[in-house]
């Protein structure tokens, strides 16, 4: 009933939709110049602690290529104060406190350096003196001339700039008309406003920025009904929808003005183009917008600012998800642990956009901050124990499913909180209510304990659990670590899965309570003469509901890695069997054997073979394809039966891939991944349910000096595996309609 009556009030199908602001002056559809200062002189460089920030930033001069540097850093003409290492792997790159440096880098690795300067002046110079006795160097005058300096030595490329922080601090909430607490006090917090005008023809879907409108219009009402006034209201990202045009901020502020208490922002993704430029220099027009929409609304002009109230200290922290910005921005790490130092006798609540849990569903491992980011943060997060809650947004996740995912991990609470606009996600299952989740969170502080409950639009108030389930790392090593860092085996061990699944790494995914649509279970005695097999299968998720956007599922899979040797030649051998029952091989999903390998942390080796429609990059956005496109190769299983299968690693490799052998390739380690996928969702091809399944079975991998029957091709059941056809894959795309994400064909 609560429900029915809420959606007869909004008026669904009606102008009502729209709310009852429409901007319409499309005059200033572009970004609008960016009043960030720009660094003219090394005075406009200078930080609050009175000291210069340079940014050293080290690259391979070919991407596709491993570059290395090793040297000595020394500071002529001014005074060091200090430095900070960033992105450093931990096998391969290192600097010590006398400044002596050792990098590795390629396409998807950059390694940085921040140096803190004092007693500088144009003169000042930065050297590099290298193991091979040759220098490099370079002036701030250099600097200020061209705003990034490059300098190209060997096969690398050394980019420096200043760094600024204008946009970072702890700010007076009294300035902002927050009020001081004499005693207990609440704020509300919003997730993914995400509207905007939905008379801007820029924006990818107005038709369900309508919808995100109303929704943000009655979740404002929620907050200024509430029993206690909050001290403020925060939108924890994507405050917009669509790629931050000035309308949408426009239409949004007319909407949260309505707030009966102070508005902060926080940074998501939303609130800037998609490829924004973050360089030459500290390059911040990108965020103009945002910064003109969050200086009317409070006269702020932050991205990352802390502040405090009653026993409290609250960090705001920026996440635009942007490529390059945490790279080109490393100094957000260094402020946010100084002002934890500086705070660590008082709690401390962080808000922020991307989860830094897993949430288990797809888009949450490629849409969200790399290992090493999430990794940075949690660890300056948890170094005192102060950190009470981290409260996210970003994913539009269901009640049900921000219960379920919420953990405890180092002591910090992290929820991921419905959003306040978008409608939620397909998690496969019904939520807690009917009625529609979008709505605020509301905090309760209470000397230095707080209570987070949640209210929808229909007014139901849900509580979180003070104590959340732990988040066990060792379970999901692959949230915080690369596959390249997890311990490699001397050799392929439990291929017969007689111990489970010990030395085989999963990904968390989210579970249904009923009927999971993903499984990765090892059973007993399902082939003759094997006590274990291993046993997955994907399907779409149920609970099919309009405005839930569904996104493949690529997750289910699980890997073990194993020490190789660049001068020897590999085959993995296994047995495999489809479970006809679940599996419809005409659909967008298939089984796979994925092969990766790396040299320490560069990736070299990428072949994946499959039964079924494969989905391109199966391993998403962080599997490093631009370094080594993945090569594909065809599994023509047949249903209920068990096949052999031997994969030539090397042949496959050298044949796809001549000019680059496999014994030049240098790789040390293997990682085999076994997995389904599917792309979850029916409209593409018939009504019936996407889903695949298959038993894995006595996996072993030898190398040329125990190969004794090999014939120099892999082969299923003897037969030559063959490369995929293009008609074979799924190369992914999507289109926004109504609030859906509607699959592109492909």
């Amino acid at each position: 009933m609560r429900r029915r009556n809420f959606l007869k009030k909004l008026g669904i199908s009606t102008p009502l939709l729209i709310g009852n602001t429409s901007i319409n002056n499309h005059s200033n559809k572009q970004y609008l110049a960016s009043s960030y200062p720009e660094i003219k002189t090394l005075q406009d460089a200078i930080n609050a602690d009175g000291q210069i920030m340079v940014r050293l930033a080290f690259y391979s001069k070919n991407p596709f290529s491993k570059a290395s540097i090793a040297g000595k850093i020394n500071v002529k003409k001014g005074k060091q104060i200090r430095s900070k290492a960033y992105f450093f792997e931990a096998e391969e790159d290192q600097l010590n406190p006398n400044n002596n440096i050792s990098t590795h880098t390629s396409l998807d690795h950059c390694d940085v350096l921040v140096l803190w300067i004092e007693e500088v002046s144009e003169t000042t110079e930065i050297a590099l003196k290298l193991s091979n006795k040759t220098t490099v160097s370079f002036s701030f005058q250099d600097i200020l001339e061209n705003k990034t300096h490059t300098v190209e030595t060997g096969d690398s490329l050394i980019k420096a700039n200043f760094l600024l922080d204008k946009e970072i601090g702890e700010i007076d909430p009294e300035s902002l008309g927050i009020k001081v607490p004499n005693g207990d006090f609440t704020i509300a917090v919003m997730a993914d406003t995400q509207g905007g005008d939905p008379t801007e023809p820029t924006n990818e879907s107005n038709a369900r920025m309508k919808i995100h409108n109303a929704f943000v219009e009655e979740s404002v009402r929620v907050v200024n009904e509430l029993e206690t006034t909050p001290l403020f209201t925060i939108v924890v990202g994507d405050i917009v929808d669509s790629k931050g045009q000035w309308a949408n901020f426009q239409a949004m502020s007319s909407y949260l003005k309505k707030l009966n208490n102070p508005l902060l922002f926080a940074l998501g993704n939303h609130e800037t183009a998609y490829r924004i430029e973050l360089e030459p220099g500290y390059n911040m027009k990108a965020f103009a917008n945002y910064f003109k929409a969050q200086k009317e609304v409070n006269g702020l002009d932050k991205l990352l600012y802390s502040f405090n109230l009653g026993a409290w200290h609250f960090i705001v922290w920026p996440d635009p998800l942007r490529k390059n910005f945490w790279e080109t921005h490393p100094h957000y790490f260094d402020w946010l642990e100084r002002d934890l130092e500086k705070h660590k006798e008082r709690p401390v609540l962080f808000f922020h956009h991307v989860p830094l849990m897993p949430i288990g569903i797809n888009p949450l491992i490629n849409y969200a901050e790399t290992v090493d980011v999430k990794r940075e943060v949690i660890e300056i997060l948890s170094k005192h124990g102060n950190v009470q809650y981290a409260l996210s947004g970003h994913v539009h996740i269901p009640l049900k499913a921000s219960v379920k995912t919420a953990v405890n991990y180092k002591g910090i609470r992290f929820i991921n909180l419905p959003a306040t606009g978008y409608r939620p996600r397909a998690f496969g299952e019904e939520d807690f209510y009917g009625d529609p989740v979008q709505g605020v969170a509301v905090v309760k502080i209470s000397g230095k304990n707080a209570e987070i409950q949640y209210k929808n639009v229909t007014n139901q108030v849900f509580t979180y659990p003070e104590n959340l389930n732990e988040f066990e790392e060792e379970k999901y090593p692959l949230w915080l670590k690369h596959k390249w860092e997890l311990p490699a085996q001397e050799k392929l061990v439990n291929g017969d899965f007689r111990q489970g699944l010990k030395h085989w790494h999963k990904r968390y995914i989210y579970m249904e309570d009923e009927n999971p649509s993903n499984i990765c279970a090892v059973r007993a005695h399902v082939r003759k003469g094997s006590a274990a097999t291993l046993y997955m299968k994907s399907k779409k998720r149920g609970f099919d509901i309009p405005g839930q956007d569904r996104l493949p599922q690529t997750i289910n899979r699980i890997c073990t890695i194993v020490k190789a040797n660049a001068d020897e030649k590999y085959q993995l051998k296994l047995g495999v069997k489809l479970d006809g029952n679940n599996t419809k091989l005409n659909s967008y999903n298939a089984a796979f054997i994925w092969i990766e390998g790396f040299s320490k942390s560069y990736k070299r080796l990428n072949l994946a073979y499959s039964c079924g429609k494969m989905f391109y990059n199966i391993g998403g956005n962080q599997a490093e394809t631009r370094t080594v496109k993945p090569i594909h190769f065809d599994l023509p299983l047949s249903a209920d039966t068990w096949q052999e299968v031997t994969l030539d690693i090397c042949q496959d490799h050298d044949q796809a891939v001549p000019e680059s052998p496999f014994n030049t390739l240098g790789v040390d380690r293997l990682i085999i991944n076994l997995g389904t996928w599917t792309i979850n969702d029916s409209k593409l091809n018939s009504p019936q349910n996407e889903q695949i399944a298959i038993f894995f079975d006595q996996i072993s991998l030898h190398s040329a000096s125990n190969m004794n029957d090999s014939n120099n091709y892999s082969s299923l059941d003897g037969k030559k595996i063959e490369q995929k056809k293009n008609e074979d894959f799924w190369y992914g795309g999507i289109n926004h309609i109504a609030g859906e994400h509607i699959y592109k064909q492909s």
